[in-house]
This record gives structure tokens, sequence and C-alpha cells, in this order.
């Protein structure tokens, strides 16, 4: 599933942009956009350190730690 993205959250930091293998997530002054070429690997995700991105398989729950 394609990550949601939280604007109250997000720093501005980019960490989302650089991570991506397929160059899917854009920042435009304060806005993410994840495009339609996001092969879903989650990368963005675990790289935001506000929790800004969010997905439903990250964060892993108790149970697959």
């Amino acid at each position: 599933m394609i990550p949601e993205f939280h604007r109250e959250l997000c720093t501005d930091c980019g960490g989302c942009v650089g991570v991506c293998p397929v160059d899917a997530v854009e920042l435009w002054r304060g806005d993410v956009d994840i495009t339609e070429a996001c092969i879903e690997c989650d990368l963005c995700v675990k790289a935001c350190p506000t929790g800004a991105l969010t997905s439903q398989t990250w964060p892993p729950t108790e149970d697959e730690d």
C-alpha cells in the first residue's frame, strides 16, 4: 500500500526523497507526493524521523518483531 503523508509531522528534511530507489517521492513546499512509480518498499517510511509517512506494514507490530 502506498504510504500516507501526515503534513503536520513533516519537517521538510527530504530524507524520504533521498532513499526512494525509483524516485517516486517528491517534496514540494512542505507537501510530499508519492507517485504511481512507488513500489511500496517502505524505505521512505523507515527514513522519516518524525513519522510523517506511515504505511500498513511499517512500523511492524509486536507480533512481527
